[in-house]
């Protein structure tokens, strides 16, 4: 049994099942000669009863927050059963499972002063050490395993030592490292091109994923991040393929479906492929607020060329569906604005008025309801009103490009999906 475990950077843990904790589980990740002397014999004689409840009570500190109390704790394992690297990795792994990770970082380090050259001891070391944000001493650990034992999962979390460190060209070779050591794991994959990704470096990012996707077509992220990567690259009609596969990998997952619908509006083309996607997420997710202001966002894009005996009913479908959303999720700014920006068309301008007010305080950053509120203001009579938020308008926009391209803020956006 190995009392770590490897994951993705976003969701990596130390993992103990303290309730199944034995006293062979304790023997078997650290060699029997460590263990020689009158305290080793001790500590494996000893109960399991006796052990299992010291460490459930330590448990039961930790998720109560009583840091001092599972500290003495364990200071009375160690003294009634000797402090030797066994104990200290089983204290290490249950204050690490808690969130205290400078702790444990201790109880590691005093067992690989025991237990020199011990793999499971040391990485664990190391990654409490990441999780302390204590990155030089996180890698300079993870250096010093790297002379006797060389894993996939050992350069990975080097290269989030790196990365969090601002080494991005070292993160990278070792995500690359990582790779190359496992190439059989999709994990390593993602993160290699989400490092990419995150940096903008999206011709690596392309040519590691296209290699990825086809080692691993069903994977649900990497035919996402693909799409993140095309859009990037303005190559808009591989996006809105990859974006749909993923989709389909995961029809209830609203990320793609939102991805979607931003790349079909970059060219400008929607189609009944698209159409009906946004149609089976209303389906398969009928409690969120996507689904029905998608589907009519897609049918009010393909609205030009109505004509006008089928744009009534067609605007009518339209409100409807905003409602919904709205009622799904009353602050829901995007679909304040289209029902809005539908009600100023169709002349019902106090109504336009009072939804676009709703999406101006739902997204106070951005400017296109607050353009859609100054010609509601002007049709209404009122040219104050209407300038004020104009030059708010103006602001906005002002603002938004002194800080970035809206293409970037995109990508940035679509980036922040994945994590």
């Amino acid at each position: 049994m190995r009392f770590h475990q490897g994951m993705s950077r976003c969701c990596r843990i130390i993992a103990l099942s303290l309730g199944g904790f034995t006293l062979a589980a304790l023997g078997a990740n650290t060699s029997r000669a460590h263990l020689a002397g009158a305290r080793g014999i001790a500590f494996l004689q000893a109960t399991a009863s006796t052990v299992t409840a010291l460490l459930h009570s330590i448990n039961q500190a930790l998720t109560q927050k009583n840091h001092e109390h599972a500290e003495k704790t364990a200071q009375h394992l160690l003294s009634t059963f000797g402090d030797q690297p066994d104990a200290r990795l089983a204290l290490g792994l249950a204050f690490a499972q808690h969130g205290y990770f400078s702790a444990a970082a201790s109880h590691f380090a005093r067992a690989s002063q025991q237990a020199p050259r011990n793999y499971t001891i040391d990485y664990n070391l190391g990654l409490a050490l990441f999780r302390s944000k204590e990155y030089q001493q996180a890698a300079a650990v993870l250096q010093e395993i790297l002379s006797y034992r060389d894993t996939a999962e050992l350069r990975h979390l080097l290269a989030d030592v790196y990365e969090d460190s601002g080494l991005y060209l070292e993160a990278l070779r070792e995500y690359e490292n990582a790779v190359k050591l496992d190439p059989d794991n999709e994990t390593y994959w993602f993160a290699l091109s989400y490092e990419f990704l995150k940096h903008r470096t999206y011709d690596g990012a392309a040519a590691t994923l296209e290699t990825a996707v086809q080692e691993f077509p069903g994977s649900f992220r990497l035919q996402l991040a693909l799409g993140i990567t095309y859009f990037a690259r303005r190559q808009y009609e591989r996006a809105v393929d990859r974006f749909n596969t993923a989709s389909d990998l995961k029809p209830g997952s609203v990320g793609p479906y939102r991805m979607l619908a931003v790349a079909c509006g970059n060219q400008s083309q929607w189609g009944e492929a698209v159409l009906n996607r946004f149609r089976r997420l209303m389906q398969v997710k009928p409690e969120t607020p996507w689904g029905p202001y998608l589907y009519g966002l897609a049918r009010e894009e393909s609205i030009e060329g109505t004509s006008e005996a089928d744009r009534v009913p067609l605007e009518s479908d339209l409100a409807r569906l905003y409602l919904k959303s709205i009622a799904l999720d009353p602050g829901f700014p995007e679909a304040r604005y289209r029902l809005g920006r539908l009600y100023r068309k169709q002349g019902r301008l106090a109504e336009a008025v009072e939804q676009l007010q709703a999406a101006t305080q739902g997204r106070r950053d951005w400017p296109e309801p607050r353009y859609e509120l100054a010609r509601a203001y002007l049709q209404l009579g009122r040219p104050e009103a209407a300038g004020r938020e104009f030059q708010l308008h103006r602001d906005l926009v002002n603002n938004q490009e002194g800080q970035r391209t809206g293409q970037i803020q995109q990508v940035q956006q679509f980036i922040l999906l994945l994590e």
